[in-house]
């Protein structure tokens, strides 16, 4: 069996790391990745959960949740990109974004008495051709081809109704009219 999902590309072809490396590269992920401490806030996110005791549950910290070495890395990625769009955005005329720090770096706000909800969005982007003289939350997401398709035929209310209240959430303390995710398809 060979993990081909990491591959290294030579003049002569492509190599295909063996077991052994992509284990212990997703290894490295998940070992920084589960040694930060637990955050002392629930994400907005975690609101749109449909289960209430699951969202309690988050909010209280009843368990850590383990994050897998491969899923870590796409969290990175996921980071990466957003770095990408915010530069790709500060290249139009006009636009201006606010923010982001860059390095998956976000703008942090909290709700309720102690911080107990909220903490991070993506960015504001102001001046946008569609929304000129307007400021609009805007996050970026990466998904697969069949989740991107599945965002764009169903809508973010049905396919992710997490992030819509996490966007109302944040829309709400910022004092925004408009909110965005832009899904990037990673298979493209």
């Amino acid at each position: 069996r060979v993990n081909a999902r990491l591959a290294i590309s030579f003049y002569h072809g492509v190599l295909v790391m063996a077991d052994t490396t992509v284990d212990l590269i997703y290894s490295n992920y998940e070992q920084t990745i589960n040694s930060t401490s637990q955050r002392g806030y629930i994400g907005w996110s975690a609101i749109g959960a449909k289960c209430e005791r699951a969202i309690y549950y988050d909010w209280r910290w009843v368990s850590k949740k383990h994050v897998e070495g491969r899923i870590a890395r796409l969290f990175e990625t996921g980071h990466r990109e957003e770095d990408r769009v915010i530069e790709n955005l500060r290249k139009l005329p006009n636009v201006e974004v606010f923010g982001s720090t860059g390095g998956g770096g976000q703008i942090g706000v909290a709700a309720m008495a102690k911080g107990d909800l909220g903490r991070h969005l993506g960015f504001v982007v102001k001046n946008l051709p569609e929304y000129p003289g307007e400021a609009v939350l805007v996050d970026v997401k990466t998904a697969n081809t069949k989740r991107f398709d599945r965002v764009v035929t169903n809508g973010m209310a049905v396919e992710s109704p997490q992030y819509v209240a996490q966007a109302t959430g944040y829309m709400g303390l910022m004092n925004l009219k408009r909110a965005g995710y832009l899904y990037v398809c990673k298979d493209d």
